[in-house]
């Protein structure tokens, strides 16, 4: 069998990804300074999920981003929902 050579970037998106739960936490909870950071993480994630096989969340993500892009931010909850879908979704739980 032929090794995977998309093998060291999945590993690099999941590990940054986790990585960006723990990130979208701590927007969420610092509010409006959070904002910028929280639109970052979503729009990498809307970008770059569904190329390693996670459609679902990328999906998840491109919806808030859209969200972000008509100025009408996702609520913390909304945040947080993400945070722990992406701990899901590649096996880590909080």
């Amino acid at each position: 069998m032929k090794p995977d050579p998309l093998a060291p970037l999945r590993t690099k998106f999941r590990e940054r990804t986790i990585d960006d739960a723990q990130r979208l936490r701590d927007a969420a909870a610092a509010g409006d300074r959070g904002r910028p950071d929280a639109e970052r993480i979503v729009h990498g994630l809307a970008g770059s999920a569904g190329m390693f096989g996670f459609e679902d969340l990328g999906d998840a993500a491109g919806a808030l981003d859209r969200r972000f892009a008509e100025r009408n931010p996702p609520s913390r909850e909304e945040i947080l929902a993400l945070a722990a879908r992406i701990e899901r979704a590649l096996g880590r739980h909080s």
